[in-house]
This record gives C-alpha cells, sequence and structure tokens, in this order.
C-alpha cells in the first residue's frame, strides 16, 4: 500500500547537500539510509519480480540486463547478479535493473539490504565501467552488523513518509557468518615496527580514540577487539597503520 510521491523537504535537502538527486519517497528513502548507514540498499517493485522473490547466482556469460541508466549491459560469468528466479533484475552491489525499477504506479515494494563482496563488487564494477553510489560503499566494505538495521530503517521512514504497511519478519540468505576480529599486539612491536618510542598509555589512549575494545595481555601487549565497521583491519599490521595515523605521520622519525 505505498504511495509513490515527493520526499519531505528536508529529506531531499539533505540529499542534494550530499550530491544526490532526489527522485521520489521510496528511492530517495534508500538513498538516505545508505547516508545515515553506511549501508547500500534497493528497493524492486515487487510486482515486476515475476516469482515474488529475488535470488542471486553468478551470471552466465553474455547474459544481458538494462540498467536503471537504460544502458544494455553484457554480463561476464562470474559477476553476481540478482533475478526473480526468471529474469535478471540487477546487478548485485551495482546497480538495479529497469525492469522492476519503482515508478509512479508501484504499490507493494520488495527492500534488499545485502553485504556483498568486496572484491566482487569491485572486478564488476571496472568490468562494466559502471560505478554508483552503491559500489563505491561495496567495494571499501559495509558493515555486516548494519545490513538489517538499515533494512528495519527504511522501513520504518517508508510507513512514515509513503504510508507503507510493513509486512513481518525478514527473510534472509547467508553464505557465511561474520566473526569480528581480535588481533594481539606488542608495544615493542608497535615501536619497531615505526621507528617510534611510543608508551603504553599513548598506545591504548589512540585505542580509545578510535574506539577499539582492548585488554591487556601481559605488562606490554593488548587483544583488540576491532569493531565491524572496520573489516580492513585483520592484521597487526593493519593496527600499526591505525597508530602511525592518528599519532600522526610527521611525527615519525625518518
Amino acid at each position: 500500500n505505498v504511495t509513490i510521491k515527493q520526499s519531505p523537504e528536508w529529506m531531499e535537502q539533505r540529499l542534494i547537500e550530499a550530491g544526490i538527486r532526489p527522485i521520489n519517497n521510496i528511492v530517495d528513502i534508500t538513498n538516505y539510509v545508505m547516508l545515515e548507514y553506511g549501508q547500500p540498499l534497493h528497493a524492486f517493485d515487487f510486482d515486476a519480480l515475476s516469482g515474488g522473490f529475488i535470488d542471486v547466482r553468478l551470471a552466465k556469460p553474455g547474459e544481458k540486463i538494462v540498467t536503471l541508466d537504460d544502458v544494455e549491459r553484457t554480463l561476464d560469468e562470474g559477476m553476481l547478479l540478482i533475478t526473480d528466479g526468471t529474469k535478471p533484475v540487477g546487478i548485485a552491489g551495482v546497480m538495479g535493473g529497469a525492469n522492476s525499477e519503482v515508478t509512479s504506479q508501484t504499490k507493494t515494494i520488495l527492500l534488499e539490504s545485502a553485504k556483498f563482496s568486496a572484491v566482487s563488487v569491485r572486478k564488476t564494477s571496472r568490468k562494466l565501467g559502471l560505478r554508483s553510489e552503491a559500489s563505491l560503499r561495496f567495494e571499501r566494505e559495509v558493515d555486516p552488523l548494519r545490513v538489517v538495521p538499515a533494512l528495519n530503517r527504511a522501513a520504518q521512514l517508508m510507513a512514515l513518509y509513503a504510508g507503507a504497511r510493513v509486512v513481518d519478519g525478514i527473510v534472509e540468505g547467508k553464505t557465511k557468518s561474520y566473526q569480528p576480529a581480535e588481533i594481539s599486539i606488542r608495544l615493542d612491536g608497535v615501536n619497531r615496527f615505526l621507528g617510534t618510542d611510543l608508551t603504553k598509555d599513548e598506545v591504548e589512549s589512540i585505542f580509545k580514540r578510535l574506539d577499539f575494545r582492548f585488554e591487556p595481555e601481559g605488562e606490554q601487549s593488548w587483544k583488540v577487539h576491532v569493531p565491524s565497521r572496520r573489516l580492513d583491519i585483520t592484521r597487526p599490521v593493519d593496527l600499526y597503520e591505525e597508530i602511525a595515523r592518528l599519532h600522526g605521520y610527521e611525527r615519525i622519525p625518518t
């Protein structure tokens, strides 16, 4: 029971200030939540989906799709594709298909929120020469713990500003679960790598500024719990880089 109309002026203004063109209340809400949560979303016209669902699979060689920019694109094997069980309806993490876009006639929305492989999205985007607000974020990894909250936030806004009746429940598909990273580092390792003479208190102060939870592991070492928003940090050397960045590169001796 959604009503497609213009978004509230405050939302349009915030989108414009972020360099995003307002389109209609449904599309604007997905873009607004993307700015709030860093989580790309896509709204499909539910009635345009043949099977009443979406599926993710690899594209077949030479498979084609007309994207939202009205360009027909030929896909390579290995590109992730969103389908409705019959036809392609979007390129995963890059752009939706024109055949399922929200129009003035749309009455029911299928709202999708996902975490796609950064490597897959980057390769697809580069091969197609197609960059989007969504692909830029997926290429840098999205926070796996914000996928569902962003979905709920968008549904809330659609109820408020599109008169939507939100259907209970969420359909979820996973290929792997998120495991938070825990990295052990030593103070002497930090200083040896960076050529610095940082103290224990200085390093702990940097962890606090980063909002990285940590606990002592002995007198001069820590176990650092990396938050889900920083999937780029997987090794001790990544923590050294963060310490160097906040300490100040200009303060590191030649």
